[in-house]
């Protein structure tokens, strides 16, 4: 009877593949239940097992289950949505993937590629402080200047705490710290702060008035933006808490902070903080402060979708790609970026770099097509929120098969909600999915267990049949 195995294997296969050629899209089937998300399941597999068959023998059963799951995902999505499936560019699934959407903050993808590719993924932004000349006996004469490098994650120790997920930052503590055991203890001028790097447009001006006044959704922006350009902060991270106070001067306050830091060190500044330029030539460094590399703030970004740093790497990445940091010389940036990746760009609208805008716009097709040309082992990939574990996903798709494994960015407005990223399979693959689902007004939480649902569904259905079911039947 095993002899009978393999020659049912390829007949089942076929089966499937000539089935699944002439299928008819089942998204409108009355009736129908939405996937249920299963229970995690081992992973071990068995050396008799069919999985252990050829994958061009599994494959067209496994993408016929895929069409399955989709279609039901389909069928429950709110109308406005796009859907797309792909196993490294070979497309397994679309619905309206062609269809420009508001993509929420999957927008950050595109930031991703643009901050990658344009400031390279090895660079470090720096912080320095400069005087006119080296300390004497401890003092500086004169002011000393606080230049901001476009740090998005220079912070203090108790404005980090404030998260529950630890987050990489820049301690501003410690570039005090350098400063007071380069020797220096009194400064006779005062601090002034320098944020000239990038312009002085702290919102981009398109977004909604509440994204800035009350939600807080980023600091003002700045290239020295400390604490994300805060005053002071709620405890503990709440979006629309509306009681945070964002900075007039940035560059003021950020100054100011660096002044109590270092009173806190026993270092004397003579004057009270202020923003202000340094000059131009003729300064030495007294000390400095590196941010993580590039690639280490896409991956903060990406966890923890921090708008604030997206709109500063899109800054950073206009100045690189234009010598002007601005929210529009990122624009031009992502675009040159988008170009050169090779990727479907039709109907894609680029407004901002955190996708806090509702009229960015992408398509599904631009979201599979990024995550596959940059790959499940990548930079962009390595910092994608994990299910059930990391950043914007730590709760989500718990106790399913999802869990540690499903790789995605999430996006979230009141008219938008998206998930992209990379689903393991056990059937030893690795599919790349988009879901954008756009609605004047959106059941956020509705969709967002649809999405979960798709996702456990994703990562467990294998389609691959049993030794069992590919037996013949006993006879009689």
């Amino acid at each position: 009877m095993r002899r009978l195995v393999l020659p049912v294997l390829l007949i089942v296969t076929a089966a499937v593949a000539v089935a699944q050629a002439v299928r008819l899209d089942r998204a409108d089937r009355a009736g129908a239940q939405p996937p249920a998300a299963p229970a995690a399941a081992s992973s071990a597999t068995a050396v008799l097992s069919a999985r252990r068959a050829p994958q061009w023998l599994l494959q067209p059963t496994s993408d016929a289950n895929v069409v399955a799951v989709m279609d039901q995902v389909a069928a429950f999505a709110p109308a406005d949505t796009c859907l797309a499936v792909t196993d490294q560019g070979r497309v397994i699934y679309r619905r309206r993937a062609d269809v420009a959407l508001t993509p929420a903050s999957t927008e950050k993808l595109v930031t991703a590629l643009t901050a990658l590719g344009t400031i390279g993924p090895a660079t470090k932004l720096r912080t320095s402080v400069l005087a006119t000349a080296a300390p004497v006996g401890g003092v500086v004469t004169g002011d000393v200047f606080l230049v901001g490098g476009g740090d998005p994650v220079l912070a203090t120790a108790d404005y980090q705490a404030r998260y529950e997920e630890p987050r990489t930052y820049s301690d501003l503590g410690a570039l005090a710290d350098a400063l007071a055991k380069a020797g220096v203890k009194r400064i006779t001028g005062t601090i002034v702060g320098d944020d000239r790097r990038y312009d002085a447009l702290r919102y981009v001006p398109s977004w909604p008035e509440r994204f800035s006044t009350v939600q807080h959704q980023t600091g003002p922006l700045s290239a020295l933006a400390v604490n994300d350009g805060f005053v002071s902060w709620k405890p503990y991270k709440d979006a629309g808490d509306g009681l945070s106070v964002p900075a007039p001067d940035p560059a003021k306050q950020g100054a100011e902070v660096f002044t109590q830091q270092l009173a806190q060190r026993g270092v004397v500044v003579g004057g009270p903080a202020r923003s202000g330029a340094a000059p131009a030539a003729g300064t030495v460094e007294l000390a400095g402060l590196d941010s993580p590399t590039i690639e280490g703030l896409v991956a903060e970004m990406l966890s923890a979708s921090d708008n604030s740093t997206a709109e500063l790497l899109f800054k950073e990445a206009g100045r690189v790609a234009t010598g002007t940091g601005s929210t529009a010389s990122g624009v031009a940036a992502a675009k040159k970026a988008l170009q050169a990746a090779g990727v479907p760009t039709a109907g894609v609208v680029t407004v901002d770099g955190s996708g806090l805008d509702p009229t960015n716009k992408v398509t599904c097709d631009l979201l599979t097509a990024l995550l596959d040309k940059a790959g499940p082992t990548s930079a962009t990939a390595k910092g994608l929120p994990v299910a059930g574990r990391t950043g914007t996903l730590r709760l989500r798709m718990k106790n399913t098969p999802a869990e540690g494994r499903l790789m995605a960015k999430t996006g979230t407005l009141s008219t938008a909600s998206s998930l992209a990223g990379f689903a393991p399979r056990n059937d030893g693959r690795t599919i790349t999915f988009a879901f954008v689902a756009n609605k004047a007004v959106l059941a956020t939480e509705t969709v967002q267990a649809l999405q979960d649902r798709m996702g456990a569904e994703l990562v467990a259905a294998t389609g691959v049949p049993t030794l069992e079911q590919l037996a013949p039947p006993t006879p009689g």
